[in-house]
């Protein structure tokens, strides 16, 4: 039995050893698995989670990523080096060690409030957390706070402590939990320190009134994110009141508070100011109202620079202010109430009174002798004609006195911002403008210069259908002791109505007088790229105009369009605003030659043509209205072009007259008679004495003596009339066609012929083009058709041989054309080759047929005229006899 046991006993040993092995070795995953599980559970999600390390001491961790998200929260947190000391006998943390933290919490704040949290100090089994480094970022809807520094927190049971440390300041928290709630914290640096108390005595927030008291210097202000260049500010502040909450989390009914300020002072800016300031604060969902008390009273003391002695703020009512709330902004501001100003300046003492109520703000001045500077949000103001709706100012004034002089002007841009300003019919829309003003006051505080200036704004006004916009628009108030100056720029400017949009670059106004009234006298606008519908493939004109009031709601106008700094036209009118109705005269004359030099630019269509010589005078009468919400203009006038010559090309004409009665431009209503002496064409065509009459309305077309000389024959067009729905036909009738010189147009070798032609052409104008149908040419009496490319050869084509010298008795000429370029040509020739067959008589006829320019193409560029005829011989009907 010894030797059993002797040999048992080492066996069960190792087996221990392995199995306490084993289970040291398994047991960091199974710990990282029960803690994966675990935090699932409660909605947090583990994106990582290093496998720990145990030790007799603890556990280790090195890397850890969580995030937990909840409607419009989300909670990211990443802890690197996370060390626990534990007391397995205990079963206690005897501290948790995090050497870096990182928080980043973001909320949109636009989840659904639910019910406060149940306020309960959990008992942890944990004696002590360090962090070593915690690193937050709180972004709450568009606000973000960054903290970073060394966190300790004591979670006693009912009793907590955290310490918090940064470079420029320690925040020492307690937290108590006993019959009432308890919460005291001190802020402290190397030379301030402030305290915050809290108290509640239940344990929920729900319906709850908290206990607080608050007191520190102001200069720990410093620690605040204020404005660069902020005066040093001294004293302390001292304040305790309540909180009332709501039913729900973030609903805070009512904070009432008492505030006592001792010796506030500004170092930079030497001001003293004591008293006390009672008010209750009322937050309800989208509105928040702030009550200040009677028993609120300020004391400023004496402000050398500016010769005050001193001055008592008092409120002689309380004075409520309410605001509006729309997305965490305020949206419309209101006072009810009375604000109450003893100012004593040298020996005199003043008492300004500011009343504020639903009728608007009234300021009762009962010894007035300084003029008052403030800046208010303005529900409803009207001044002169204007009106305004929504006005706010933000900005900063600075006053100074400079060799008997004050002066006042804007420290920086102030920002001026509306929603609605109007002017008689004119409403401009909601907008923002920086504002910089500086004013000039005499020792007797009389205005002796005042400058203001609203610059970096889009401007949107609107008058009915019609839509003004001005952008980067600059306006420029001037007033002296010799009158007033103002002035506006506006890099783009644009009228749209409904039909239509006209835009300018670089628009500038200027108006100069001795009061507001004498500001309408004379208006000067200039203004360059005028871009218009009309205008779209024309070089852009500038302009420029004076505007003046003529009486009440008339005003006058002149001015000029200039292209190239040259004057392309001048106009005149009035417009009177009350009938929304006006009228007016555009006059033009200029040589033609320098109007070629200005049009810089073409449509495409019209790049090819140039103007040579001549001249263009003519006037529009203008006359506009606006009817049922729509407006309407009516132009008619004279216009004459005067012995002018341009080329197109290669082409050109000459001894060109027209004369046009505009009965209505827009509706392309008029007479219009030219005639031309001379036209001729790249190809060698010479037309003459071209002459035509044109009556145009939106019922009718009618075409009066329209005629040419062309090729020895007289082309006419019968006069015709057509209505709105008709399709415009035109018979072009020709008397007297030189064969001889129309065959040259073709400039073949070896194709001439003698005779005269008459014939008749109907042509159709269509919606791609011009129709051609049954037109006829036929001759007039007998004549020689000859074809002799080169040497006569006996075996040649037949038909060939007979067009050598072919004296037609009678030749008919038929041909269509359609707008896709093609044609069908039959010519009947009914006559005789004397040299062949001896005279035999000869009927050929000849079906051509293609697409222009093919008979141009084969005559011309391949040369092979010889295979277009024998191939349209092949096609007609004619027969010749066989050869012998």
């Amino acid at each position: 039995m010894k030797f059993t046991w002797r040999v048992v006993i080492p066996v069960l040993l190792l087996l221990l050893i392995i199995a306490i092995g084993i289970g040291f070795w398994r047991a960091p995953d199974w710990i990282r698995s029960v803690l994966i599980t675990e935090l699932e559970q409660v909605g947090v999600e583990v994106q990582q989670l290093d496998e720990p390390c145990l030790s007799w001491r603890g556990i280790t961790f090195g890397q850890a990523r969580l995030r937990w998200q909840q409607a419009a929260t989300q909670v990211d947190v990443e802890i690197e080096n996370l060390v626990t000391n534990i007391d397995w006998s205990a079963q206690r943390v005897e501290a948790l060690s995090i050497g870096h933290l990182r928080l980043h919490y973001q909320s949109s704040g636009s989840g659904m409030t639910s019910d406060w949290p149940a306020l309960q100090l959990p008992a942890l089994p944990i004696d002590q957390i360090n962090i070593d480094m915690l690193t937050a970022e709180l972004q709450l809807a568009e606000q973000t706070l960054s903290l970073q520094g060394a966190l300790q927190l004591t979670p006693k049971p009912q009793h907590w402590q955290l310490l918090w440390q940064q470079a420029a300041y320690t925040l020492n928290v307690e937290l108590k939990q006993q019959q009432a709630w308890q919460l005291n914290a001190e802020l402290s640096t190397d030379k301030h320190q402030a305290s915050l108390a809290l108290s509640l005595e239940q344990n929920s927030l729900a319906n709850a009134t908290l206990q607080w008291q608050v007191q520190a210097p102001l200069a720990m202000l410093s620690l605040l994110p204020l404005p660069e260049h902020s005066p040093s500010i001294g004293g302390e502040l001292k304040a305790n009141g309540t909180l009332l909450l709501g039913a729900q989390s973030g609903d805070w009914q009512q904070l009432l508070a008492d505030l006592t300020v001792s010796s506030f002072t500004a170092e930079q800016q030497p001001i003293a100011v004591n008293g006390k300031i009672k008010a209750a604060l009322s937050l309800i969902p989208e509105s928040a109202t702030l009550t200040l008390q009677q028993e609120t009273a300020l004391h400023v003391a004496a402000l050398p620079q500016w010769q005050l002695s001193a001055t008592d703020i008092t409120l002689p009512t309380p004075l409520q202010i309410h605001l509006a709330l729309n997305e965490s902004a305020v949206s419309s501001l209101q006072l009810q109430g009375a604000v109450q100003a003893s100012v004593q300046y040298q020996d005199v003492t003043t008492t300004w009174q500011l009343n504020a109520g639903h009728e608007g703000l009234n300021i009762d001045l009962q010894n007035p002798s300084l003029p008052v500077q403030f800046s208010a949000n303005a529900e409803r103001w009207s001044f002169a004609e204007a009106n305004f709706k929504q006005l706010a100012a933000n900005g900063q004034l600075r006053l100074q006195k400079q060799d008997e002089q004050w002066q006042i002007k804007t420290a920086s841009p102030a920002t001026l911002n509306w929603q609605q300003i109007g002017y008689q019919d004119f409403l401009v829309q909601s907008g923002e403008a920086a504002l910089n003003a500086s004013s000039l006051l005499d020792k007797d505080f009389s205005l002796r210069k005042l400058n203001a200036e609203l610059s970096d704004s889009d401007w949107r006004i609107k008058q009915g259908d019609t839509e003004y916009t001005l952008q980067q628009g600059k306006i420029h108030y001037q007033q002296e002791a010799n009158g007033l100056q103002l002035e506006l720029h506006a890099n783009q400017a644009a009228m749209q109505t409904p039909e239509q949009t006209i835009s300018v670059q670089d628009a500038q106004v200027q108006a100069k007088g001795k009061d507001l009234a004498a500001l309408k006298k004379q208006i000067q606008i200039s203004a360059n790229q005028l871009e218009h519908p009309l205008l779209q493939e024309w070089p852009k004109p500038n302009l420029q105009m004076v505007a003046s009031e003529k009486r009440a709601g008339v005003w006058l106008a002149e001015g000029q369009l200039l292209l190239a700094q040259k004057q392309l036209a001048e106009f005149s009118g009035q417009h009177q605003l009350a009938e929304a109705k006006g009228q007016g005269q555009v006059r033009w004359q200029w040589p033609v030659a320098e109007l070629q030099q200005m049009l810089t630019r073409k449509p495409k269509a019209l790049s090819p043509l140039s103007l040579v010589a001549g001249s263009s005078q003519g006037e529009l009468a203008l006359q506009w209205q606006k009817v049922d919400e729509q407006w309407q203009l009516h132009s008619s006038g004279q216009t004459h072009v005067d012995d002018t010559a341009l080329v197109w090309q290669e082409s050109s004409a000459s001894g060109l007259f027209v004369d046009a009665d505009i009965k209505d431009m827009l509706a392309l209503h008029g007479h219009v008679k030219a005639r031309m002496s001379a036209f001729a064409l790249a190809a060698g065509i010479n037309a003459t004495e071209l002459s035509a009459e044109i009556d145009h309305s939106p019922e009718r077309l009618i075409l009066n003596n329209i005629s040419w000389q062309l090729l020895d024959a007289k082309w006419y067009v019968p006069d015709q009339q057509f209505s709105k729905q008709d399709t415009i036909q035109a018979p072009v009738a020709l008397l007297g066609l030189n064969l001889e010189k129309l065959l040259k147009l073709f400039d073949v070798h070896g194709l001439s012929g003698q005779g005269t032609l008459d014939g008749a052409i109907p042509i159709t104008l269509g919606d791609d083009g011009v129709v051609v149908r049954d037109a006829e040419l036929h001759a007039r009496i007998p004549g020689v058709l000859r074809y002799a490319p080169g040497e006569p050869d006996p075996n040649a084509n037949i038909g060939l041989q007979v067009l050598r010298d072919f004296h037609y008795q009678t030749l008919r000429v038929r041909f269509d054309y359609q707008e896709s370029g093609e044609y069908i040509v039959k010519l009947t020739l009914n006559g005789s080759n004397p040299s062949f067959y001896n005279g035999y008589p000869i009927n050929l006829t000849m079906n051509i047929q293609g697409k222009l320019p093919g008979l141009f193409k084969a005559a011309v560029f391949s040369g092979d005229f010889n295979k277009h005829i024998l191939e349209s011989i092949g096609a007609g009907t004619g027969k010749l006899p066989t050869q012998q």
